[in-house]
């Protein structure tokens, strides 16, 4: 009896977790408002930043429509940036992870 009772938790933990990876892979914003954030907005971003890493994964598939810069590779459309990941928005620039909420309210989306 302990064995099943076991087995089945081990197994709704497992299927848990899957739901939960397949959940943060796909990431929070759904295409319209990544699209919106990408048109009134521009990422700039480093390949070494874990920050940056996790600010593009709140995007999941949806991040093709984020204006996105890559510091590393272009560095001379960054000259105004200190650190990243930073968002410029309405020609102000600011630092830090959002949430897709804070950018939808920053945006307007």
């Amino acid at each position: 009896m302990n064995k099943k009772i076991i087995t089945w938790i081990f197994i709704l933990v497992t299927i848990a977790i899957i739901v939960l990876i397949f959940t943060l892979k796909n990431g929070d914003a759904d295409e319209q408002t990544a699209k919106c954030i990408g048109e009134k907005a521009t990422l700039y971003v480093s390949t070494t930043c874990p920050h940056c890493a996790s600010q593009k994964d709140m995007f999941g598939e949806n991040l093709k429509y984020i204006t996105l810069v890559n510091c590393n590779i272009n560095p001379e459309k960054c000259q105004d940036i200190m650190y990243v990941p930073s968002w410029e928005i309405n020609g102000k620039i600011t630092t830090g992870v959002k949430s897709i909420e804070k950018l939808k309210e920053e945006i307007g989306c």
